[in-house]
């Protein structure tokens, strides 16, 4: 199984890249819209789940009568793409889409395999 949370800046190369990739269903008069599931041809299958724009938690204010602060939106269209049965890696995306893998060494999210993500990126992996 793998897993991997991505960001992309915009939905449009979200969507190309989904194309690309063989995620994606056209409909009779042309539209193209990512697919949220499907099979693998060595066995097995994936699931694609486009969040969207996902916010930062916040921490809670100490005393119960303060206001608490507004949460934090992150940039660009978030998502999780699980793909379950041999795969032969990670699928290539386009180089303008980050991608965080699961690290079981690093114990969390990674973009580069040596840096881990902030911790509410893991979170994303858990609403998608």
């Amino acid at each position: 199984m793998t897993d991997i949370i991505f960001n992309s800046h915009d939905y449009e190369t979200l969507l190309a890249d989904a194309e690309r990739l063989g995620f994606t269903q056209t409909d009779a008069e042309g539209n193209v819209t990512i697919i949220t599931n499907g099979s693998l041809a060595s066995g097995g299958g994936w699931f694609l789940n486009v969040v969207g724009t996902v916010y930062e938690p916040v921490v809670p204010p100490t005393n119960p009568d303060d206001p608490w602060p507004a949460p934090v939106p992150r940039e660009g269209y978030w998502g999780r793409l699980r793909l379950n049965g041999e795969t032969g890696g990670v699928p290539p995306f386009d180089p303008a889409i980050t991608q965080y893998v699961y690290n079981a060494d690093l114990g969390g999210w990674t973009d580069d395999g040596v840096t881990l993500a902030p911790d509410w990126v893991g979170q994303i992996g858990q609403i998608a």
